[in-house]
């Protein structure tokens, strides 16, 4: 059996399974909705079921494309973050290793996109791609905002989840094996040069949010 070590510093296989889980998941959404309007407007005029139908598939497309850059980016800015930090404390590291770690960890991200689909059909009989893409945003500190709240606050509120914290502590184990530290050290010190980075991008989001709807 491979232990945890082998497991967070060695590139194989496992490197492919958070692509291979986000593309799954989104074959899933796409046969899950389109097979339910389908059915739904199988007695309808042809013409109305394919606008529908059409209408569905360009809310598919665009959140296709807009979640797999997310995707990336949250990967990419990831591993640039915590490279940045480990040369900037002086730590002694491995790229690929950190890459190895951050890639490992971004599995528990695209499992979601796997489990949007279970969730929808426990909480509504309505399936539409805007409602599946909007599930994941019920469940982060962003529900305690009212209507009247600022764009931006609501932006930033969004970032904080489940998902958000379940990655922090894996890149926290996978560090604590790659670095040989202790979880205490490796919890600090992921918080801290994640935390910048995180405090960085949402600074720079948030001034954007701001300009742009004054």
């Amino acid at each position: 059996m491979m232990n945890k070590r082998t497991f967070w510093t060695k590139a194989d296989w496992t490197l492919l399974l958070p692509f291979a889980i986000f593309v799954t998941a989104f074959v899933i959404h796409y046969y899950m909705v389109i097979h339910f309007y389908e059915n739904l407007y199988q007695y309808h005029d042809e013409n109305v079921r394919n606008e529908i139908i059409n209408a569905e598939k360009q809310v598919y497309n665009v959140n296709l494309v807009g979640n797999s850059l997310l995707f990336l980016f949250v990967v990419i800015s990831t591993i640039l973050s915590l490279n940045i930090g480990f040369l900037f404390f002086n730590y002694q590291f491995k790229f690929k290793e950190i890459c190895t770690v951050v890639l490992k960890s971004s599995i528990i991200i695209a499992l979601i996109y796997l489990i949007l689909p279970i969730v929808m059909l426990i909480e509504t009989n309505v399936y539409s791609f805007e409602e599946l893409y909007k599930i994941e945003f019920r469940y982060t500190l962003s529900r305690y905002l009212t209507d009247f709240s600022p764009i931006w606050t609501r932006n930033f509120l969004e970032s904080f989840s489940i998902i958000q914290i379940v990655y922090i502590s894996l890149l926290t184990i996978g560090i604590k094996y790659v670095m040989n530290w202790n979880y205490k050290k490796s919890v600090l010190n992921v918080i801290k040069i994640y935390g910048v980075g995180f405090l960085i991008w949402h600074g720079f989001a948030l001034i954007m949010d701001v300009n742009f709807h004054q």
